[in-house]
């Protein structure tokens, strides 16, 4: 989940909400939606779930996107909680609530949990007729509790006072979409009024001001499944979504907006971790800890995914580091890079994905990028000329320092034919400049992965020729 947070700004939080909006009764109070909201997490602390009035018929419950037994869900085990916060929306009649727990009672894993609740379109606010919550946890992305408590607790989420400066429930739905909208809309970030104290919590990542290293479009796919809790009261916004811009995470942005302009942001998600801002700040789109590059270049494009890596095609002259962090256009570290492969012409490399990022979830033509500094130029692998006349070198032997030994670019350069393996991790392939074909890592020409001599180019992992993985001449594989 995310939160921004800034004087003068506009908090926003964004929640995707399956179920349409209904403008009920006024009997709809505020005061009804937050005790219902107390409930629940009351019943969260105690991991029982029977002193909530759950609606007869049609009830439904969803953990992370997903339809969910409540009897097996989070509400099943207790937990301590370490903070809470809950906002109203009484045109909808639904509720948002935040909880972060450091500590379970009957369980050891800490969460990050946003919840939207929702009530009957007369406006009884005592039933409930749904429960739908993005929960982040170990493993999530971005995720750690004890830093989003410590962001969060310094955060003011309070009400907005005289109700003349409240923005509007117009606004407030703006800011959010065009915040979700920044992943597609090259435009949507420079529709946004950032506070200049605005501050961006985003898992446990933190960003201040937030309205610096924003996305600017690059994903085809809309983040959707939008479902919103607006309190005007507060100037928040909470939006439970689908992430598919990154590849269909579980996700909840909350926003906050004082005097028009985005004062604090929060996101989190099962998938992709955390909440932030107001809500209790978890997210998923910050920076590393130790930051980001100053200047990110487009390396590649997402050609698909292969044994949960995924496989790029360089639309860069310059050559990866091995391990070099790769990301997002918007800084976004996506994972590092594993492999560099294929002849000099057209090179291709893997890139092993950090927790949280799922190799299937990019689709072909995804861009990544990579840091500046990070780059090689071709040169640095490329025969060197002959000097006529210069005393004969006596070469080098096969194998190089490689265990795996083998083929790797053109021939020709230092090391000799089986050559010292450049930057590759297995030996003699890699940028090595001595055998076979391009960057291979051991085997033959081509994208060969392991494999003996055989292989004669192609995506082969193991041998053999054509796009097989293992061996033989089978053009299958990839």
């Amino acid at each position: 989940m995310l939160a921004i947070s800034t004087k003068g700004a506009l908090w926003l939080t964004v929640v995707t909400i399956l179920a349409s909006i209904a403008f009920v009764s006024a009997e709809c109070t505020r005061e009804g939606l937050l005790a219902a909201a107390n409930s629940y997490v009351a019943a969260f602390s105690a991991g029982r779930f029977d002193a909530l009035q759950l609606a007869s018929t049609n009830f439904t419950y969803q953990e992370n996107n997903k339809a969910a037994d409540i009897k097996r869900g989070v509400l099943s085990q207790s937990h301590i909680i370490s903070l809470n916060r809950s906002t109203a929306d009484i045109v909808a009649c639904a509720s948002y609530t935040m909880i972060i727990s450091l500590a379970s009672g009957s369980n050891s894993k800490p969460y990050v949990i946003g919840t939207q609740i929702r009530h009957p379109a007369d406006g009884d606010t005592s039933i409930i007729t749904s429960i739908d919550t993005i929960a982040a946890t170990t493993g999530s992305l971005f995720f750690n509790a004890q830093k989003t408590l410590g962001y969060i607790q310094k955060e003011n989420w309070g009400i907005i006072d005289p109700p003349a400066n409240r923005p509007s429930r117009e606004l407030l739905k703006k800011v959010g979409d065009a915040y979700l909208d920044m992943w597609t809309d090259a435009k949507a970030a420079d529709s946004i009024s950032w506070g200049t104290d605005c501050e961006r919590v985003e898992g446990s990542q933190y960003t201040r001001p937030c309205g610096t290293q924003l996305p600017r479009g690059g994903s085809a796919k809309r983040n959707g499944n939008r479902r919103y809790v607006i309190d005007e009261v507060v100037g928040s916004v909470d939006v439970l979504c689908s992430f598919d811009a990154l590849g269909n995470m579980p996700d909840s942005h909350e926003i906050r907006v004082e005097d028009g302009k985005v004062k604090g942001r929060g996101g989190g998600g099962g998938g992709r971790g955390g909440f932030g801002g107001g809500r209790g700040g978890r997210g998923g789109f910050g920076q590393r800890d130790d930051g980001p590059p100053a200047q990110v270049l487009e390396l590649g494009t997402f050609e698909h995914a292969v044994e949960g890596e995924m496989f790029y095609k360089s639309t860069n002259p310059k050559i990866p580091h091995f391990n070099a962090q790769v990301f997002l256009e918007n800084k976004t570290p996506i994972g590092k890079i594993d492999e560099v492969l294929g002849p000099l012409n057209q090179v291709y490399f893997t890139v092993k994905p950090q927790t949280g990022i799922v190799a299937t979830s990019f689709k072909p033509g995804d861009k990544v990028f990579v840091g500046s500094e990070k780059l090689l130029p071709l040169e640095r692998f490329l025969p060197k000329p002959k000097v006529l006349g210069a005393p004969k070198v006596k070469k080098a032997g096969r194998g190089g320092a490689g265990g795996r030994g083998g083929r790797g670019a053109p021939r020709g350069g230092a090391g000799g034919r089986g050559g010292r393996g450049g930057f590759s991790s297995r030996g003699g392939g890699g940028f090595s400049r001595g055998g076979g074909g391009g960057f291979s890592r051991g085997g033959g020409g081509g994208f060969s992965r392991g494999g003996g001599r055989g292989g004669s180019g192609g995506f082969s992992r193991g041998g053999g020729g054509g796009f097989s993985r293992g061996g033989g001449r089978g053009r299958g594989g990839y």
